[in-house]
């Protein structure tokens, strides 16, 4: 027998007699522990910190002047649609308006709700909009537009009153009651000096 496969069986042969004397015992399947043969260091405790919320970021847009601002916010969740247009609607930290940023949408109650279905995001208005003046009306749908085209797997916007599609401004001067994009109003965006 050569020297190395001797060397090799007395190892095997001392891992053997080790592995026995640990006193560690071998069942034939899983059995559950005793709690008190858990160690205490791996029960939890009520002084054992609560892991943290899930958080995400969003790019929120506001105003400055007549042009659209990014903002990046973290919320708690994941930054779905609806998380997304709570946050926007809460208007500009006081930071941010101390910056000069404001909100057109001067009243959040304006909006009612957003749901998203096949990469489009529809937005429910209440009747009041149509009251927010035309130069700020044009900036409250670019915020939407924008805010809600810059979640994951939304693209288009519509937007509704009572279930109806309803017709919204564009920065040409036109207005459009189908789907729009983030491209339609980009031209609001400011551009770094």
């Amino acid at each position: 027998m050569s020297r190395s496969l001797v060397r090799w069986g007395f190892r095997f042969a001392i891992l053997m007699v080790l592995a026995t004397a640990c006193g560690v015992p071998l069942d034939d399947r899983p059995a559950p522990i005793p709690a008190d043969d858990i160690p205490d260091a791996l029960v939890p405790s009520a002084t054992t910190a609560p892991l943290a919320p899930a958080r995400d970021d969003v790019l929120l847009w506001y105003v400055r002047d007549t042009s659209l601002v990014p903002v990046r916010r973290t919320i708690p969740g994941e930054a779905g649609a609806t998380a997304a247009l709570q946050e926007l609607l809460a208007g500009p930290t006081i930071p941010e308006r101390e910056g000069n940023l404001r909100t057109a949408i001067a009243d959040p109650s304006s909006v009612v709700g957003v749901a998203v279905a096949a990469g489009t995001a529809v937005v429910t208005l209440s009747p009041s909009f149509s009251e927010i003046p035309a130069g700020d009306q044009l900036l409250a749908i670019a915020q939407l537009v924008l805010s809600m085209t810059d979640l994951r797997g939304v693209g288009r916007v519509h937007f509704e009153i009572d279930g109806q599609r309803v017709a919204v401004p564009l920065p040409d001067g036109a207005a459009s009651s189908e789907d729009v994009v983030r491209d339609n109003y980009i031209d609001l965006v400011v551009t770094e000096r």
